[in-house]
Parts: C-alpha cells; sequence; structure tokens
C-alpha cells in the first residue's frame, strides 16, 4: 500500500466495510495485518467481517488477537465473549468475561451477559443465544414479524425472561403496535424494572406517547451508568431532540457513531438534527447513509425523497420512494408521493397507475384523490379530472389544492371569471399560500383589473420576496398595460438580487426581441435555458432568435432540444407552441434543401414584415413589389390576430405593434401579415359569433374593417405612409 498510511488504509476498509464491499474491505484489512500484524483494529473488524460470513473459527481467532494487543477496548472483550457463547464455548465465555471483569471490565452488556451465564444450564444460554441473536437479526433487519414470532417462542419456554419480553416491546414498538408494546414491556417491568435492556425501551414506549420528562429521566440514569453504550448514547440523544436540546443531541450523536460508526440510528437522528439547523445537505448526507446501512428504515424515504424533491432533483426522488415500497408495498402515502413526483416527471401515464392502486387501498385518501385529477388534467382527461374534484368537494368544500386546480382547469378554456372565483375561494381558506395568491392575480389580469392584480403581486412579494412567479405576475401587468419601460427596468432590478431567476431572463429577451435588439435577446434566453435546460420554451425561443438572425444551424440545434414539448399534454397552454415547433422545422428544412434562396445582397431597400409566423417564411429573402426588388426583414408577433387590433380597447398586441413602429426607420415599407379569420368548428370565428350571438358574416367585416381602420390611424401617428397590407385568405 505505497499510497496509503496504515490509518489511511483503516479508515478506507471501514468505508467499503459499511458500504456492503466486503471484498474490497477484507483485503484492505488484511494488507494492513501484512504490515502490522497485531493491529488491534483491524483484526477487529476482519473479525466481525468473517462473522458476518459465517466463518466463525477465524473470527475468534481475529477477536482473541484484538483483545490480546489492546485490552482496554470493551468492544473487543464482547466480540470474542458472545462469539464464543454463539459457538457454544460456554466455559471458555465465562473464563474469558471473568477475566475482564478481573481488568475492570463493567457495565449494561457485561451485566446481561453474567445474569445469563450464571443463571442457566449450557443448554439453556445455547438455546437463548441463538433465539436472541435470531429475533435480533430479524428485527435490524426489518423483519419485525418473524422477530415477534421468534420471540413469541422463546417465551413459550421461558415466560419470565425479562429480556425477551423487552425485545419483544422494541419489536412491536417498530411495527407501530403500541398497545402490544406496552403489554410486552410491562411485562419485563414486572420481572426485572433495572434491567438496562427493559428500561431502554421504556424509554422508547414513554417518548413515542409524549411523556418526555419520565422519559429523560431513565435516559439519564442509564447514560450515567454507561455512557460507553452507542445506545445509551443515542437514546439519551434522542430524548434531548425531543426537549429541543439541539447542540447537546447533536454532540451526544456525534458520540454514539464513534462508538458505533455503522449505527443507522444514530445517523438518522443526525440527520433530524441537521434538518432542524436548516442543514439540508448534510441532513440528506446522514439519512442516506443511515438507509445504506438499514435499509429498511421506511421513515426516513419520504424524507430523503422530499430534499431531493425540493432539488428538483425528481429521477432520484422517484427511485427513493419506488425502494421504500419495496418494503412497504401496500403503503398509500409512499404511493400518493410517488403518483406526485412522477406526474411533476411528466411521467403522467406510470403516476395514474400508481395512483389508481392507492385510491383502490384508500378511497377516501384526499391527498390521493387530489393527486390522481391532477394527473388527469394533465393527461388531458379533463372529463375524469372533473369527475374527482367535484367529488373530492363535495364531501370537503374548503379543500383549497382542489379549488386551485379547478380554477386552472378553467383557464385552460379561457374562463377567466370562473378561475378567478375558485382562486377567491381558495385564497379566503388560505389567504397568505403565494401560489394561490399569484394565481388569483393572474386571473384578475386577463379580466383587466390591473390595480387588484397588482395588489396580489404585491401581496406575495410581502410574503416571499424571492417567489420568482410573484415577480413575473407583476411584469405580466406592466405587460398587459403596454408599460414595456418598465418591464425592462423592474427585470433589472429583479435580476441584481435574484440572478437565478430563468423566468425573468427570458421575459427580458422577449422584451428585447421585441425592440429588435436580436443579440440582448439570444443573451438572455441563454441565460434561462442554462438555469433550467429543461424548460422547451427556452430553447425554442433560442431557436426563433437564431432563425431571425440568420444562423440556422444553432436554430437547428435549439430546435431539437425544444422538440420534447410534443410528449406534452395536448392542452392549450402547449398547442401554439408545438405548432410553431413544427412550422419552423420545416422553414429550416426548406433552407437546407435549397427550396428557399436567402438574398444577401444587402443594396436593395429592406421591406419590414410585421405579423405572425407568415413573416417567419419570407425573412431574408427577396421580395419584388410593384417592379421593386426589396430585402425582407420579419418583426415577428407571435399570436397576433386582426381581432386583437380590431377591439376597440387595450390590448398588449397592440402594444408590440407601436412599439415596432417605433423602431422601425422612416420612410421603410411596411408590410402586414396579420391573420386570420379562422373557420374552424372549434374555435375561431364560429365560436366567437356563437358567444356574442351575430352572424358571422358580420363579425368577419367588423374584424376586417376594425382591423384596417386601427392600422390607419396608427401609421398616420407613427409617421410610416408607406405600408403595404397582406389580408390572409379566409379558410
Amino acid at each position: 500500500m505505497p499510497t496509503f498510511t496504515l490509518e489511511q488504509a483503516l479508515q478506507q476498509a471501514i468505508h467499503f466495510h459499511q458500504a456492503s464491499k466486503l471484498t474490497e474491505a477484507k483485503e484492505l484489512y488484511q494488507a494492513i495485518l501484512q504490515k502490522q500484524p497485531t493491529h488491534a483494529d483491524a483484526n477487529h473488524n476482519l473479525g466481525i467481517l468473517n462473522l458476518s460470513l459465517n466463518q466463525t473459527t477465524k473470527a475468534l481467532f481475529l477477536f482473541k488477537q484484538a483483545l490480546e494487543t489492546n485490552p482496554n477496548q470493551v468492544q473487543f472483550w464482547l466480540s470474542y465473549i458472545e462469539t464464543l457463547i454463539k459457538t457454544q464455548q460456554f466455559a471458555l465465555a465465562s473464563k474469558i468475561l471473568t477475566q475482564g471483569k478481573e481488568k475492570g471490565l463493567s457495565g449494561n452488556k457485561i451485566d446481561e451477559l453474567t445474569e445469563l451465564l450464571a443463571s442457566h444450564s449450557e443448554t439453556t444460554t445455547t438455546s437463548l443465544m441463538n433465539s436472541y441473536h435470531s429475533a435480533i437479526n430479524f428485527r435490524e433487519q426489518g423483519r419485525y414479524l418473524e422477530a415477534i414470532e421468534a420471540l413469541q417462542s422463546l417465551l413459550i419456554n421461558h415466560p419470565n425472561d425479562a429480556t425477551a419480553y423487552a425485545h419483544l416491546a422494541h419489536c412491536y414498538h417498530s411495527e407501530k403496535k403500541p398497545t402490544d408494546a406496552w403489554t410486552a414491556l410491562n411485562k419485563a417491568l414486572t420481572i426485572a424494572p433495572d434491567l438496562p435492556v427493559v428500561q431502554r425501551n421504556q424509554v422508547r414506549l414513554l417518548l413515542r406517547q409524549q411523556h418526555i420528562q419520565q422519559a429523560s429521566d431513565i435516559a439519564t440514569q442509564l447514560y450515567n451508568k454507561d455512557s460507553e453504550s452507542a445506545e445509551n448514547t443515542l437514546l439519551f440523544a434522542t430524548v434531548l431532540l425531543a426537549m429541543n436540546k439541539i447542540k447537546p443531541a447533536k454532540q451526544l450523536c456525534q458520540k454514539a457513531l464513534e462508538q458505533q460508526p455503522n449505527y443507522a440510528e444514530a445517523s438518522a437522528i443526525l440527520g433530524q438534527i441537521y434538518l432542524k439547523e436548516g442543514n439540508k445537505k448534510e441532513a440528506l448526507s446522514f439519512f442516506e447513509t443511515a438507509l445504506i446501512v438499514k435499509p429498511h428504515l421506511t421513515p426516513l424515504y419520504p424524507v430523503v425523497s422530499g430534499l431531493h424533491k425540493e432539488n428538483k432533483n425528481f429521477p432520484t426522488a422517484i427511485k427513493t420512494l419506488q425502494k421504500a415500497l419495496s418494503y412497504d408495498v401496500d403503503n398509500v402515502n409512499f404511493m400518493v408521493n410517488l403518483g406526485e413526483l412522477l406526474r411533476l416527471n411528466e411521467e403522467t401515464q406510470t403516476a395514474i397507475v400508481i395512483l389508481e392502486k392507492a385510491i383502490q387501498l384508500a378511497p377516501e385518501n384526499i391527498a390521493g384523490k387530489v393527486n390522481l385529477a391532477t394527473a388527469y388534467q394533465q393527461n388531458s382527461e379533463l372529463e375524469k379530472a372533473k369527475i374527482i374534484y367535484q367529488s373530492v368537494l363535495n364531501h370537503h368544500p374548503e379543500q383549497v389544492e382542489t379549488l386551485n386546480n379547478l380554477g386552472g382547469m378553467v383557464i385552460d378554456d379561457e374562463n377567466w371569471k370562473d378561475a378567478l372565483s375558485y382562486f377567491e375561494k381558495a385564497t379566503s381558506l388560505e389567504p397568505n399560500r403565494i401560489d394561490f395568491i399569484v394565481n388569483k392575480g393572474v386571473a384578475l389580469n386577463h379580466l383587466k383589473r390591473y390595480p387588484e392584480a397588482e395588489d396580489m403581486a404585491t401581496k406575495a412579494l410581502k410574503i416571499d420576496d424571492s417567489h420568482q412567479n410573484s415577480h413575473a405576475l407583476l411584469i405580466a401587468i406592466f405587460i398587459k398595460q403596454g408599460f414595456s419601460n418598465k418591464v425592462e427596468t423592474y427585470c433589472h432590478t429583479v435580476l441584481k438580487n435574484h440572478l437565478h431567476f430563468e423566468k425573468i431572463h427570458a421575459i427580458l429577451g422577449s422584451i428585447f426581441q421585441e425592440k429588435n435588439r436580436l443579440t440582448d435577446a439570444n443573451d438572455c434566453y441563454l441565460r434561462a435555458f442554462t438555469l433550467n435546460p429543461t424548460d422547451e420554451s427556452y430553447a425554442f425561443a433560442l431557436s426563433i432568435n437564431h432563425y431571425l438572425r440568420g444562423d440556422h444551424s444553432l436554430s437547428t440545434n435549439y430546435l431539437q432540444k425544444s422538440s420534447s414539448i410534443f410528449s406534452k399534454p395536448a392542452v392549450k397552454k402547449f398547442k401554439s407552441t408545438k405548432v410553431y415547433v413544427t412550422y419552423l422545422d420545416n422553414l429550416l428544412r426548406w433552407w437546407k434543401n435549397g427550396r428557399m434562396e436567402e438574398w444577401k445582397n444587402q443594396q436593395f431597400p429592406p421591406l419590414a414584415i410585421m405579423g405572425e409566423s407568415h413573416c417567419l417564411a419570407i425573412h431574408r429573402t427577396r421580395l419584388n413589389v410593384n417592379q421593386q426588388d426589396y430585402h425582407c426583414q420579419a418583426y415577428w408577433i407571435p399570436g397576433v390576430k386582426m381581432w386583437h387590433l380590431a377591439q376597440t380597447s387595450s390590448h398588449p398586441m397592440k402594444n408590440k405593434i407601436v412599439q415596432y413602429l417605433t423602431i422601425i426607420p422612416i420612410p421603410t415599407p411596411l408590410l402586414f401579415t396579420i391573420g386570420e379569420i379562422d373557420c374552424r368548428f372549434d374555435e375561431g370565428i364560429w365560436v366567437a359569433a356563437k358567444k356574442q350571438g351575430c352572424c358571422y358574416t358580420v363579425l368577419i367585416e367588423k374584424t376586417v374593417t376594425g382591423y384596417l381602420d386601427w392600422l390607419e390611424t396608427n401609421l398616420k401617428e407613427s409617421g410610416h405612409n408607406t405600408r403595404l397590407v397582406l389580408l390572409n385568405k379566409i379558410y
């Protein structure tokens, strides 16, 4: 081992040993012993390893070597004596125990071994020790029912065995059967109230019942009697933690881990302490260490999964709960949490399967029903979602998550009034819930109730200034009112304090793009995408930006990264982006195949093309109008329609056109390609005419006329007198 000191090698071997990498651990222990055959820790640890492999003869030799080298280590005596008992060498075990006591060996464990060897014949002792070992091994593996069965069998022949009753109480406690646990413990207390194993389990049950002071008195007494017992140390730490004495509890947990390095429960308690201190990274590390040693500690899995969820590490959070379910297959809470994680990770169909099973097992589980309805909603199975949501509200009209989710559903139908009604109910029940406040603000903003919407944004930010969506809401309110300069200033202010807000970077990018500052826009979109590369909208924004700048290679690259949008559910909020991705893909293919000619000769005067997707098709191409060649430059306004401009009230689309008119040099000729009169039966002119109760031909005429009139007025006001208007075909 030229690159390791003996101490470094020992620590690495212990690390392998704790991680169950037994071959690697064994090799390192043996290498240490080749260099120093009397190395006590290496001899002892290798003995423990051999014992786990049922190689008891080798283990005994190694324990003896360790003990002879360092007789001051209590654990070396215990390992040697217990293994002698296990191998039925009772006389030798008694002899070694006597030698140890002559050298000052003492403590609860020594007392237990003395009582055991003194009160039973060799045959009885063998039977008892085997039963104890069997039951404890079952318990340590999380096989509590098998441990209970083994102890009950033992008690048939030894009805006055206090140790067996104490272990039985521990197993019932672990199985969450408090009545049975107390019945067993009371038996033990009647027989031997001062036995340490009885008192330790008494502390556990008292803590479960919140009798903290009584538990503290007993735990303190145990610790004072034997502070070298890792179990006593941890039990005392647990009591101190229950009394909110964090610092001494932490110190004792660390001591317990020094006394017993692979003590899973100590790692778990230390994880809880770090969590209380707000150190989630350390907490997660200790929780995961505990689960490596004892993977059956199922209460830790939801905590670990929740920490990964907070870090948006959904795949690891999912694997964590899947492992938990392998130990507790019908745990409904695990299923519900797993379903939510799968849904958040876009694995909607798998989430539905898990959540449906959870509801079959627990039909009245509200969290499960709400999660299942949300998964249906996410999967565009809207009727199923509505039925479940309504059934929840029928029995629980104040179920806020359901009210909030129903608000989100009607938003998809652009029914903002009903959405506001749901959000108002939710905020009345939980007035300080930020996501509810923001959703209410969004609805108010769409209903043009701007002062009220701004009040919601302000309220949310007072609760938490670091809430990104609250800032985004305030920006959306400014945009709706046409305050583009105010938006830019506010975005910069927010990003000074919250540089990690990817949504704000993206909004600022869209503001720059509307000002034709394409390089600045690209920088902002790139920051947003770097912060959150899983958001397809940022990749698509970069693709469009590079297309407008004439870089088709990068545009294609980012378009491929945005293609995962097609795995999203078929709801309106993703529909337009899916259409654009397909459309831009076709345009880029046309360019690549030479079917569209890029006109690079800059001697031709520019022609500003303003509108929707049509302007992208002729961007950077030559267009001949009235015997004059022009170099086309697109000023893209996604989603703009004639009716946006035809209405008499203000509209953000009007603001965007006015913004472009201020930056396009006069007298650049303008070509407007704003559509369209959509005659599909499920949307567009038919739906609008039906909603307004008028003839569709009248509505078409009103829309076209209003559109042209608005253009005429604003073109004159901006000084642009040279323009062309392309009326897209009615289809």
